[in-house]
């Protein structure tokens, strides 16, 4: 699955994160990569065949590499040249940490209350990016009079 997983992503990132930033620009490409992300959390509770595991991988890996990849260019974007790799080490280094707490935290759920909830924790993460990122989207959206 986690090799599947892996070539997917690399299919995503090299095919399709291009184009969709073009199109969408990296905030709303961010937003649409943390939907499918939270779409597969909450789906991920419902899996229970191949096919439907093979969706949640094509979920995970459009998301992720959609969510990644704007956000790093959001990030650096937001800083000055001299200061984008302090910026994005601080994010990977987040994002690594992400890494280690998200599968414990859905570990000790799928043990205490099942399968169903395992995704909760990541779930909420999801959420909260993708409302902070709706929400700047719509503050830098162009005003047109009422």
């Amino acid at each position: 699955y986690f090799a599947a997983f892996a070539l997917i992503s690399v299919g995503m990132n090299a095919g399709v994160v291009g184009s969709i930033s073009r199109r969408t620009g990296d905030r709303w490409m961010s937003n649409l990569g943390l939907w499918s992300l939270l779409a597969g959390f909450i789906f991920s509770a419902f899996v229970r065949d191949i096919a439907e595991l093979i969706v949640l991988a094509l979920l995970f890996s459009f998301g992720s590499a959609l969510a990644q990849n704007g956000i790093a260019a959001l990030i650096s974007n937001a800083v000055r040249e001299r200061e984008q790799g302090t910026a994005l080490a601080t994010a990977s280094s987040l994002d690594s940490l992400s890494g280690i707490v998200a599968p414990l935290a859905s570990t000790a759920l799928l043990g205490s209350v099942g399968p169903a909830f395992s995704g909760v924790s990541s779930a909420i993460f999801a959420l909260v990016a993708l409302v902070m990122g709706l929400s700047a989207a719509y503050r830098r959206a162009p005003r047109t009079p009422s």
